[in-house]
């Protein structure tokens, strides 16, 4: 489809070609070309005397009642198209939400589907869009954002919604995401200035906590034991046949001393 030609789907072309107003019976004989005609009218609208007051002939009456009849029938016809005409608009409007979602919730918002929106209005856009995992913070400095897209009047246009919503929007969020967890990994309260250390430290002194003398000793009797153990494994490793080994030595040297 061409830019010059109307979308017959789109909800304000369909909003602009409502069906051809008909007149209701009950009103057609005193409207149009029989204004002026008639004084009296019966429960239908039907004319029961005329503006000379008097009644209508038998001919006339035959005639007023096809003219009645035809009247009838033009304007049920009429609503009939009426309430066609006003689904068709309900759901051009909902195929809105799938097929041009930013369009669709503008035009939720407010009385008159294509006026500008104001900044503070956007927390109900991201709503009807189900942009709920915004937070209220976010909210806030996405609004103080929008408000330098809006208009010299304040207001945002759906062009100028587009714009922030894409260009202005992600970068402001991104900024204010980073932020939030850069901070809420820090716990405030361990932050301190040098001057508040210092005021801790003269409050509560660092004291250097010196061994006790059971300490002392419970070290030593640890030396001791480790080194009994020491002396016992020596002891062990002597055995019958290195023994052996060392006296057989010994008599070689004393042999060859004669």
């Amino acid at each position: 489809m061409s830019d010059d030609e109307e979308d017959v789907n789109d909800p304000d072309y369909i909003a602009a070609h409502p069906p051809e107003k008909v007149v209701d019976p009950k009103t057609f004989f005193k409207t149009g070309e029989h204004e002026g005609k008639w004084s009296e009218f019966d429960e239908r609208g039907v004319p029961t005397k005329s503006a000379k007051k008097k009644k209508p002939s038998k001919k006339e009456k035959d005639a007023l009642e096809v003219q009645y009849l035809d009247a009838k029938r033009k304007y049920q016809q009429y609503l009939q198209a009426v309430q066609a005409h006003n689904l068709s608009k309900i759901e051009a409007e909902n195929a809105l939400e799938q097929s041009n979602p930013m369009r669709w919730a503008f035009r939720r918002i407010g009385d008159d589907k294509n006026a500008p929106i104001v900044p503070d209005e956007l927390e109900e856009l991201f709503q009807l869009l189900g942009w709920e995992n915004l937070r209220k913070r976010e909210i806030s400095a996405l609004k103080r954002v929008a408000s330098e897209e809006a208009a010299s009047d304040g207001f945002l246009s759906l062009e100028a919604l587009r714009t922030f919503t894409r260009e202005r929007m992600p970068v402001r969020l991104l900024e204010e995401r980073l932020q939030r967890d850069v901070f809420e990994d820090i716990e405030v309260k361990a932050i301190r200035s040098p001057r508040a250390w210092r005021k801790r430290l003269e409050a509560e002194p660092v004291i250097a906590v010196k061994p006790s003398k059971e300490s002392k000793s419970t070290r030593k009797e640890g030396d001791e034991s480790r080194s009994r153990k020491s002396t016992k494994g020596r002891e062990k490793d002597d055995s019958p046949r290195d023994k052996g080994s060392a006296k057989r030595s010994d008599g070689r040297k004393s042999e060859k001393r004669r």
